[in-house]
């Protein structure tokens, strides 16, 4: 986990000042639509529709089939099906996402692999 900058009074830290991420490790596969308020970083697999409030990262070995909402997303591992942030959109050197991208910030590294269409969005 990261350590969080700010104060940790902060609904989005625990008590030491450590910001509160969920974790779904690899090995574990997870079907069905869900939500969550929290970060969350996915290194198993997930089949269904994701929102996520806040930060939403798709590890190396993460694998995801649907749609994605994020307030910010950083992609590692595999994503298939179309995704809206609300933010910055990161495909990191390893990614690979087929489906259509919309985002406010989108960030490509060389390596990383895009089959859709995409758009950029005007910050609110």
């Amino acid at each position: 986990m990261a350590q969080s900058k700010g104060s940790p009074a902060s609904k989005n830290q625990t008590g030491n000042g450590l910001e509160k991420t969920s974790v779904i490790a690899g090995g574990t596969s997870i079907k069905g639509n869900f939500q969550t308020s929290e970060s969350l970083r996915i290194d198993g697999e997930v089949e269904g529709e994701i929102h996520s409030e806040k930060k939403l990262v798709v590890g190396k070995t993460g694998r995801v089939s649907g749609k994605i909402f994020a307030t910010s997303l950083s992609i590692l591992g595999c994503v298939e099906g179309d995704i809206d942030v609300k933010g910055e959109l990161l495909l990191g050197s390893t990614a690979k996402v087929d489906g259509n991208i919309s985002a406010i910030n989108l960030i490509i590294e060389e390596g990383a692999l895009f089959n859709g269409n995409c758009s950029v969005k005007k910050s609110s």
